[in-house]
């Protein structure tokens, strides 16, 4: 791993930093806001039966499976093409559509696993979070890795769902954890090396495209929070 992250990508000067910190203060507020949103829709989902019936008990079951899957592959491609309002627009609704999706958790967990395991994912995430903006590790290194790591547990998911092992299950969701918990320091770095791409070819900050750097940061860490919540609650979770 280069041990000189900060040495190459750090700007000594006022401007550079009152900017990063802008961009960082964005990107969480716009993750804390776009979880929230999911929380909310998850809430009022799963609380009414009509609701959850026509989500759940229909077609559309299958559709917003893998909807969520499909927005990310359309923003990574239409990003560069969308404005600031428009990437902040395509984020709140990628939120709604992922609380839709996940609004089974309230019928499947009880709901002190379900605090205990959004407190445990908050600390550990904030831990990692600190580590990321702080370290003078480059751990982009190791991004790789981490990809290829991801790619298994998506192959040995797929094959205990016909093995329905319950120490595969709870194996592939401890490696989940460690993953998304790396994942979000990486993803803490890259945020502050677009920035500094950004920084080092303007000078100076444009504010749409600040904004546009914080929702793309904001939404690989939402996944990140997302995806650790949802191992967690695996592997400590109280089924009803």
């Amino acid at each position: 791993m280069n041990r000189n992250f900060y040495s190459t990508y750090s700007v000594n000067s006022s401007a550079y930093n009152d900017g990063l910190r802008s961009c960082i203060l964005n990107t969480y507020g716009y993750m804390t806001i776009g979880l929230t949103l999911t929380a909310a829709t998850i809430f009022v989902v799963s609380s009414s039966p009509f609701l959850f019936n026509l989500f759940f008990s229909t077609f559309l079951r299958f559709v917003f499976i893998g909807l969520p899957l499909l927005m990310i592959l359309y923003y990574n491609k239409a990003e560069e093409n969308l404005g600031s309002f428009g990437v902040k627009t395509f984020f709140w609704l990628f939120c709604v559509v992922m609380g839709i999706s996940l609004s089974y958790i309230p019928h499947v967990y009880d709901g002190e696993s379900l605090f205990y395991a959004a407190l445990l994912t908050a600390c550990t995430f904030a831990i990692m979070s600190v580590y990321g903006r702080f370290t003078k590790v480059d751990l982009s290194s190791i991004k790789f890795f981490m990809i290829v790591g991801l790619f298994g547990v998506i192959i040995s998911s797929v094959i205990n769902l016909f093995m329905n092992s319950e120490i595969v299950n709870f194996t592939i969701s401890i490696i989940t954890v460690v993953i998304f918990l790396v994942l979000t320091s990486i993803d803490i770095q890259e945020l502050i090396k677009r920035y500094n791409s950004h920084y080092d070819s303007n000078h100076s900050s444009n504010s749409e495209l600040i904004t546009k750097i914080s929702i793309r940061s904001a939404t690989s860490l939402y996944l990140n929070f997302i995806n650790l919540f949802l191992s967690i609650l695996r592997i400590m979770g109280n089924r009803r």
